[in-house]
This record gives structure tokens, sequence and C-alpha cells, in this order.
């Protein structure tokens, strides 16, 4: 029995044999994946996906005493991770903040025998032809004493359980699973059977192969409490908390660090910036990620604050002047750190400041991501320098193009896509956007990362000189650059 259950189990490593193959479509889902997340998809564009990345969720319940195991090979692309999350109904009957709970990354793991490669380990061979793994997916909370291949899903046995698979950037021309299939569950049952079969195993994991629903605000909150609580956009539109000067290009604006959702509202709308605890993002984020972020908008009203309000202690009650509609472009500024090269097939797995580095825009309400630049396909100056432009389609500028130094994002004409969530597109705020700037990974001597920001507000003195401002100009004044 004990050989039977090991030929199984080999059986299926053999099914990951074939490589990267030109012509080959691997499938991008299974019975126990759902996905890929992806920008290009409606219903899968949720939870600010980043464009640089398929995400693949698994939902599943562990059957008591039972063991679940995935087999596979390390996908040819520039990270992998697997994230569990929090999806527990809160004591009091709050929603799940689906914040990561543990993580397994890709150069950590170990491989399926001494002869494998992990491609992922700085100088390992990346196109190295065995580089077969084996995950185990443990229940419960992380324990000290979990191995490199061990990850928790945060609830019991018995309770339904969601974890996420990421690549990102893919080596070019390799599809979307980067070049291999997407791993393989194997249950092991409290009986001591072992489930080969995807078929079989997804009906004894009673597994949900469909896109999981967004975490949203309420819609009522949204509406009543933080759209009239403040002023998201200072202060690049006029209004100077903390003794900030209305952003210019000679004296700019720089983003915020994002901790959780609950202290973001708390500073994005009603002014109150103090958090300084531990990074806990909810939206399905991925512990390597950490963020920076800012909320714009191309027809900047300015706001005056008039007294403390009654309704909203936190925040004031604000008169509004008209709006300003010819400062319909954003301009963002700063130095890339480095990052290893893939995205062309490199031979070998090199190291940078960060892993990954990535600039989006996005809609706040509908958490869908509009588009997305990251660093390898970043136009920088020979410092590492950047400047990109964010505008409706309409008014991008004549010379916002690569060929001119410049990159250049859409803002989505849905701008906060709250109406759009609601079934009624005339409730959205369509001049708004929401820009995520993304620091995976850090070296451990990079202190200029976004992950070692203390505070809300305290990006500018830890970044240096990679961190990224903004101001608002008109087309013309932008134009009027040139090329460089």
């Amino acid at each position: 029995m004990k050989l039977l259950k090991f030929a199984a189990v080999t059986a299926i490593v053999s099914s990951f044999a074939m490589s990267a193959q030109a012509g080959f479509e691997f499938p991008t889902d299974s019975c126990f994946w759902a996905g890929p997340y992806v920008k290009e998809n409606p219903v899968t564009n949720i939870a600010f996906p980043d464009a640089g990345a398929k995400y693949w969720t698994g939902k599943y319940t562990l059957p008591e005493g039972a063991k679940l195991e995935l087999w596979g090979r390390f996908p040819h692309a520039r990270y992998m991770s697997f994230n569990s999350y929090n999806a527990n109904v809160g004591p009091y009957g709050e929603q799940p903040t689906y914040a990561p709970v543990d993580v397994v990354r890709d150069e950590d793991m170990d491989t399926i025998h001494r002869f494998a490669t992990n491609p992922f380990v700085e100088g390992a061979k990346r196109n190295a032809f065995l580089r077969g793994y084996k995950l185990d997916v443990a229940s419960g909370m992380p324990q000290e004493s979990d191995g490199p291949n061990v990850l928790r899903s945060s609830v019991a046995d018995g309770e339904q359980a969601v974890i996420v698979l990421r690549h990102y950037v893919e080596d070019d021309g390799l599809g979307a699973t980067a070049g291999e299939f997407l791993p393989t569950p194997v249950l092991r049952m409290a009986d001591g059977k072992v489930l080969t079969k995807p078929k079989q195993v997804c009906a004894e994991l009673n597994a949900i192969s469909e896109i999981v629903e967004p975490p949203t605000l309420p819609a009522d909150y949204f509406a009543g409490i933080m759209r009239p609580g403040g002023n998201q956009y200072w202060p690049a539109q006029g209004f100077a908390p903390f003794g900030l000067a209305a952003a210019t290009e000679e004296n700019p604006a720089s983003l915020r660090r994002s901790f959780n959702p609950k202290s973001g509202v708390a500073c994005d709308y009603f002014f109150s910036c103090d958090y300084k605890g531990p990074q806990d993002n909810g939206f399905y984020a991925n512990i390597d990620n950490a963020y920076t972020y800012a909320y714009i908008s191309n027809a900047p009203k300015s706001y005056t604050p008039v007294a403390p309000s009654q309704l909203h202690p936190l925040g004031f009650e604000f008169t509004m002047e008209e709006a300003t509609p010819d400062l319909a472009v954003t301009v963002f500024r700063g130095k890339l750190p480095t990052t290893p090269k893939t995205l062309g097939g490199d031979k070998r797995m090199s190291e940078g400041q960060v892993r990954y580095w990535s600039f989006c825009t996005n809609e706040y309400y509908s958490q869908k991501v509009t588009d997305c630049v990251y660093d390898e396909k970043l136009v920088t100056d020979d410092e590492g320098n950047y400047t990109i432009a964010i505008s409706w389609s309409e008014d991008r500028p004549s010379n916002a193009i690569e060929e001119c130094g410049f990159n250049w994002l859409p803002m989505s004409s849905s701008g906060d896509g709250f109406g759009d969530m609601l079934g009624n597109p005339a409730l959205n705020n369509s001049n708004e956007s929401l820009v995520i700037v993304r620091n995976m990974a850090p070296a451990a001597d990079f202190v200029q990362a976004i992950q070692n920001i203390p505070s809300q507000t305290a990006t500018a003195v830890t970044l240096g000189e990679y961190n990224t401002t903004y101001y608002q100009t008109s087309v013309a004044d932008f134009e009027a650059k040139g090329c460089q």
C-alpha cells in the first residue's frame, strides 16, 4: 500500500515534467484554483490587483484530521508566493478583514529533492529543468516550529479557508501560468488514504472554484459619512493641514503609507493621521508588499475648513470653492529602486534593493485597477529618476510618451467606481483616482523601503531620494516641458 501511495504521488510529480514549451498552452484554472485575477477581466479586477501580477484563489474546507499538499514546479517569473487570509467573522459579527495571516515565499522554499533547483534563490539558474516543490497547507495559525514549506490557513479543520497564489512578471511569452502547470492538490485523509485525482480531491475539500467577493465599505457609510467628512485630495488642491503648503512643482506633495483600512479612512477623510502600529492591510494584500498612496482629482476643488463638525468630530465642515478644471494632469516624480531583471528570461536570478516595484491607478470604491507600470517597463533617466503623468485619455499631453522620457497612465472614466458598484454610474465621483506605489520584499540593507516608514505621513523623511512626490498642472504646462 505504501508503494502504491508513493507511486501515485510520483505520477503527479512526473506530470509536471513538461517545462515551458513554445506553443503549449497551460490550463489557467482548475477545480481548486480560481483565476487568474487580471485587470482585463472585469469579474476578476477586484481588491486592487497589480497589472504586473497574476493571482489565483483556493477556497476549501479541510476535513478533520486530513492533510493538504500542493505539488508543483516553480514558475518562470520574478516572484511567487502563497498567502493565507483572515476569513473569519469577528466576535460581534464584523465582516472578515481578509488581511494576510501567513506567507510562504519562493526563495525560502525547499525543493522536492536535492537535485532540483529553486530558481528564485540569488544566483540560481532560472531555467533549470528540475524545479519541483511540495507545499504543506496546515490548519491553524503560524507556529515557530513550521518549516519553510508550511503555510497555515488561519482556520481550524472543518472551516472554510482562503489561500492566494501569486506570480509576478512572468517571463516574456510564457503565458499566464509562467510556463508551468498550476500546483496540484493532494489530500491525505485521516485514515491514511491518499487522494491524487484532482476532481476527487476537490470534492473531499468542498473546493469552490469561483471568484471571491471583494471586501467593500458599506455604501451608506461611504456616501453619507466619508465623502462629506473631509477633502481627500490635500495638499495638492490648496488645503494644507499639518503645515503643508499647497503642492507645486517646486514644492510637491508626498504620498502616505498604507497600514490598514481603518487608519486609512481616518487619515484620508478625517485628517487623523497619527497611526504608528503594524501593517495589517486588508483587501487580500500580499504580506511581502508595502504601499504608499495618494488620491488625486483632475477637477480639483479648493476646500476651506470652517469649524469642527459635530457630525464628524475628527474632521471639519468645509466651504467649497469652484473647481479648477485646467489642472487636468497630475505629475509624479521619484527614483526607482533597483530590482532583478527577469522579463527577458535572464539566465540567473539577480538581486535588487526590492524584488518588485510598481505604480498603479485605481478606482477606490470598486477596487479595480485602471493600469500599472512596473520596474522593467518604467522609463527612467540614467540615474533611475522617473516622471509619470496621469490624466484622462483625452487630456494626455502630446509629449507624455516614452520617446520623450515620460511615462503616462490613464485615470478611470468611472472615477471611484462607487456608482458602478451600485448599478448607477451617475453616482461615480468621475474625477477621482487612487494611486498606489508598491515595494516588494526589500533587501535587508535597503533602509529607504516603504516597509520602513514608521507612520502614515513620514514618507519623505524615510524614503529620501526614493520618495514619490506629486503636483498638478495643466496640459499646456506639461507640454511646455518638451522632450527630455
